[in-house]
């Protein structure tokens, strides 16, 4: 099996993606959460001021982010300086990037979250943003090293897919609500736009079993180097064995890790019965790879279930690698 090669976004997708963008600049919202290429239009609480920046937690941030601030800034809502920005302070930022931080073309202060009681949400957009893996009712997604938990629910559509098709890596425009008052984005649309992981786990032909996986690997503790027991129907046969991985390189230019690998476990009942080599470390700059770890293999009584198991010795760092599926060729 080749490697799969990168396609471009479809007529379709690009006006979607455009109408996408559209939306995100329109109307006057109270809240928002809004990030098209390099503009990012967000309100955010205040973790920290330093000499020349600030970090706020944003709805549905993973972490704190950092704002540039130079002589270009301005200042609002009371703010005349930067100096006049304090931790806790609720703040709207527009600002860019070419490259690394965001730089600020405007800081102004906001009402505490707290004020807005039962206002409706304002409405958001993320275009276009790197799905990562789910966590029960949340998906973890990263826009060019910014990450994001958003919520779904009963209510939250897919198109141009399921929600089983939106496995690590695929390329998502994600619409929704914003709720300041208690820090969470919700889902209402999720606009599958590019799909090469999924694409690259179909590609082993209609008789091949793929068993898809929704989780990280991490080699730091022997908990996170295991996946969910997977359920498989792999009958008794000679198989080639592949898997592909992913990890959002691309987008984090910092991740030089080299041990990104690891291998199947199959099993029969509670009996392990398979045991595969381990696929091959994803290289630096490189977002998916597929890999062989097992030729003319004999699988001697079926499998039921399969288990991904991080290649890392324990505590050798976070090396973290997501398992997107593992495919059973037949011979």
């Amino acid at each position: 099996m080749g490697k799969f090669s990168k396609k471009f976004i479809g007529t379709s997708s690009l006006l979607l993606l455009a109408a996408a963008v559209l939306f995100a600049y329109s109307g006057t919202a109270r809240a928002l959460y809004r990030y098209i290429g390099s503009d990012l239009r967000t309100d955010g609480n205040v973790v920290s001021v330093g000499a020349s920046s600030l970090e706020l937690n944003t709805s549905g941030s993973t972490w704190p982010l950092t704002i540039i601030v130079d002589g270009s800034t301005s200042f609002a809502g009371g703010y005349s300086a930067l100096s006049d920005v304090q931790p806790g302070d609720e703040v709207r930022v527009l600002a860019n990037r070419d490259t690394g931080d965001f730089l600020a073309s405007e800081v102004s202060k906001m009402p505490d979250p707290a004020s807005y009681g039962n206002v409706p949400c304002d409405s958001f957009v993320i275009s276009t943003a790197t799905f990562e893996r789910p966590v029960n009712d949340t998906l973890y997604v990263q826009k060019d090293g910014i990450g994001v938990r958003i919520q779904i629910n009963q209510d939250t559509q897919v198109e141009g897919g399921t929600m089983e098709d939106v496995v690590p890596g695929t390329q998502i425009i994600v619409s929704g609500y914003d709720c300041r008052a208690d820090g969470t984005l919700t889902a209402q649309t999720i606009q599958i736009v590019q799909n090469e992981a999924l694409a690259m786990c179909n590609e082993f032909g209609p008789d091949s079993i793929v068993v898809r996986n929704y989780s990280v690997l991490l080699a730091h503790n022997q908990e996170s180097m295991y996946s969910p027991m997977l359920p498989a129907a792999v009958p008794a046969g000679a198989y080639d064995v592949y898997g592909v991985s992913y990890d959002n390189h691309e987008q984090s230019p910092w991740d030089q890790s080299i041990n990104e690998r690891w291998k199947v476990h199959g099993y029969t009942g509670d009996s392990q019965n398979y045991v595969s080599m381990a696929t091959d470390d994803l290289p630096d700059g490189v977002d998916f790879n597929q890999t062989m770890i097992g030729s003319d293999v004999q699988i001697l009584q079926a499998l039921d279930s399969v288990q991904l198991v991080h290649a890392a010795p324990v505590g050798s760092g976070y090396e973290s690698v997501y398992p997107v599926c593992v495919a059973f060729v037949p011979r």
